[in-house]
């Protein structure tokens, strides 16, 4: 497992007292973050570091309230402007304890949200979730070409997770609810583009995104990252772009994913 002083970590917080605790509590774990005063400096930071330094932040802790954009904000911007692999784990920090507001987090694309003040027992377990994903997406980008090699699902990930989730009864349910939500997202996927809902599209494929690089099915991801992309563009800017065959590709993906899955747990 990779050292926390090695792993790239970036802190978005503008309170200078909750900077610093936020800042000793890291420190205090091994991790050596960088920081960012609100989200515009943040956005930039991720971006160079992923495009310039080719090293990209793998964790970023972010506050929701900023003094320019807030968090949700810009979370959704790098999930949309970032490639796949790319992609940090996205931390929400934030006072709020509302269901409402921390199921609306998840939905902008938050991986793990702590609720302030911060607790170093809630932190070390947020870091236990991260290396535990990461040690999985790591042996993803291990494995040499897989993506070219015609496979719907990359197995030795669905291994990976059984392992970690106790056995195949646990991981069965796992999949169970991943093939259920599979289907309403790409429901509410078609529906937002027949109804020029561009925010819906966005979220959907996101969260579809996601879930489906998780499980090993990375060409479905990187045909939803692309509907992803076009949404974020049409939501946002004045020239919009057809996503009529990505979605057609898309559902062919996911209907071999799907198919491929329920035979896997069977």
């Amino acid at each position: 497992m990779e050292h926390n002083s090695k792993i790239p970590v970036l802190l978005v917080e503008d309170n200078p007292v909750n900077q610093r605790v936020a800042m000793m509590m890291l420190q205090k774990l091994g991790f050596q973050p960088d920081f960012a005063g609100n989200g515009q400096q943040a956005l930039k930071m991720v971006k160079e570091k992923a495009l310039l330094e080719s090293y990209p932040y793998k964790v970023v802790f972010l506050d929701i309230f900023l003094p320019d954009i807030d968090g949700s904000e810009v979370c959704r911007r790098i999930r949309a402007e970032l490639p796949l692999k790319d992609q940090p784990f996205i931390v929400a920090l934030t006072a709020d304890e509302s269901q409402e507001n921390l199921k609306h987090y998840i939905d902008d694309g938050m991986d793990a949200i702590l609720i302030k003040p911060l607790k170093m027992s809630e932190l070390q377990e947020v870091i236990d979730i991260f290396q535990k994903k990461n040690l999985i997406l790591k042996a993803q980008s291990e494995e040499i070409d897989w993506r070219n090699t015609g496979e719907v699902l990359h197995l030795p990930t669905l291994r990976k997770w059984q392992e970690m989730l106790g056995g195949k009864d646990a991981f069965r349910n796992v999949v169970s609810i991943y093939i259920k939500d599979a289907r309403l997202l790409f429901e509410g996927i078609e529906r937002g583009v027949a109804e020029d809902n561009w925010k819906l599209v966005h979220r959907n494929a996101h969260t579809l995104k996601s879930t489906s690089a998780n499980l090993g099915a990375l060409g479905l991801a990187s045909v939803l990252e692309e509907v992803e992309l076009i949404a974020y563009e049409n939501l946002t800017g004045d020239f919009p772009r057809s996503v009529t065959d990505l979605i057609c590709q898309a559902r062919d993906c996911l209907k071999k994913v799907l198919q491929e899955l329920e035979t896997y747990i069977q």
